[in-house]
């Protein structure tokens, strides 16, 4: 991609100019761009999302069975967002790029013409008010740089999604479905050999009811909270959310809060059996400055509210 080897040239204006996709209007990606998708997905407002990858030829990424994964430099990893409006059309909200440069990892946002057919980059945040699918009217926000940042933080290894417990399922490849892991593998994009997937953990699709409700609501709280509620994360509040974390490490369960009870009774960062005295369940619920998570986001996440009281109600087991 023009500008993005040594972090200190410009970068590209316009998404078709990235040189990401040999057609931006039907998102043909470039040869060198990989489609995949993830077990648990972070909640984007209603967004639905597609996400590439790609790295350097002769580089290799670093396999991690349980921590982050390592990106050569020039790597870049995309993530497009898209709604259904109350018309039935489909909005092109946004395509984030996410670059590997020389000064370390960078965030780009670019947004679509009202065409759909090329997007602009950002350089701060914009709002825009959205009639979605169903009549509700939602607010609709691009982030601002510093904003990806925050998540995209170094401890939670940069790089968000692209992790083995999230990559350890079957991908709808254009000449074939196979695991996602046994395919990056196989083209020889890792740094070892890393054997058969089955060896590996596998996340939970919170939406995937057959699975455990403890999988499933530890899965939600990995993908959605966990990128700043670890050790070392941007967060004063010391709680660990990542579904490998054992429970009774994860400094929640019959924990007082210390940033606030919000006036609930009994407040603990999660009371087992009562959702009501949960903080963190709450934050889900509010879309104050108490909301989690608290950046650019503007609509609740009612299936997740359901799924973390249903699970804080059993115990949070």
């Amino acid at each position: 991609m023009p500008g993005t080897g040594s972090g200190g040239g410009t970068f590209p204006q316009r998404l078709s100019q990235t040189g990401l996709f040999t057609d931006t209007a039907n998102l043909t990606p470039n040869a060198g761009l990989i489609e995949y998708n993830i077990n648990a997905e972070f909640w984007s407002d209603g967004a639905r999302k597609r996400r590439w990858i790609g790295i350097p030829n002769n580089t290799r990424i670093v396999f991690s069975a349980l921590g982050n994964w390592a990106f050569p430099p020039g790597s870049v990893t995309v993530k497009h967002f898209e709604i259904t409006l109350a018309d039935g059309s489909t909005r092109r909200l946004e395509t984030r790029v996410f670059v590997n440069q020389a000064s370390g990892w960078q965030g780009y946002t670019y947004k679509w013409n009202s065409a759909g057919t090329d997007a602009d980059l950002l350089t701060t945040a914009q709002t825009e008010v959205l009639t979605v699918a169903g009549g509700a009217t939602q607010t609709y926000e691009w982030p601002s740089r510093a904003a990806c940042a925050t998540c995209h933080s170094a401890p939670a290894g940069n790089v968000l999604g692209l992790r083995t417990a999230e990559m350890n399922r079957v991908f709808a490849y254009p000449a074939a479905s196979d695991n996602e892991l046994r395919t990056l593998n196989h083209i020889g994009l890792f740094n070892i050999d890393i054997g058969s997937a089955t060896q590996y953990a596998v996340l939970a699709n919170p939406l995937d009811t057959s699975a455990s409700l403890s999988g499933r609501a530890r899965a939600y709280l990995e993908s959605n909270c966990s990128q700043c509620h670890r050790p070392g994360g941007p967060t004063p509040v010391n709680m660990d959310l990542r579904a490998a974390t054992a429970i009774d490490s994860t400094n929640t369960v019959n924990v007082a809060p210390t940033d606030g009870d919000l006036g609930l009774a009994n407040a603990r960062r999660i009371a087992p059996g009562s959702k009501e005295s949960s903080v963190l369940w709450e934050r889900m619920l509010r879309l104050d400055p108490f909301r989690m998570p608290n950046i650019a986001s503007h609509v609740v996440d009612q299936n997740g509210v359901t799924l973390i009281g249903q699970w804080i109600d059993a115990g949070a087991p």
